[in-house]
């Protein structure tokens, strides 16, 4: 398959802190969304809704969004460590030439066996 996978930590601040006191994981799911959508200057749209999914005993922050021409959409998942860091994972599709891109089925498989690896 040709996907990337991606981590990467969020800028802990006080609004940050104030949004997952207000809102949990679902509220610092939109406010990465909102900081996507900010940097592309709009060029990205959610293509569903903010949802927390439990894996065990994980939770996470869920959203998805496409860009202009993406086929598939990108997943992004945020969460919490012990120690109050905020991070994200995402997975996004890589539409190479002459590549098959798998199912939406397909991607959402490899997206929970790859979130049920994370331990924070």
């Amino acid at each position: 398959y040709t996907a990337s996978l991606i981590f990467s930590e969020l800028r802990k601040d006080d609004a940050l802190e104030e949004v997952y006191g207000k809102e949990g994981l679902i509220g610092v799911a939109r406010a990465s969304f909102l900081k996507r959508e900010r940097k592309t200057a709009g060029l990205v749209k959610n293509s569903g809704s903010f949802d927390v999914r439990a894996l065990g005993t994980k939770k996470f922050g869920v959203y998805e969004y496409t860009g202009i021409n993406d086929a598939f959409p990108t997943r992004v998942a945020v969460f919490r460590s012990a120690l109050g860091n905020y991070y994200e994972c995402t997975l996004a599709p890589l539409p190479f030439t002459g590549r098959t891109l798998p199912s939406k089925e397909e991607m959402e498989k490899i997206y929970a066996s790859v979130l049920s690896t994370i331990d924070y």
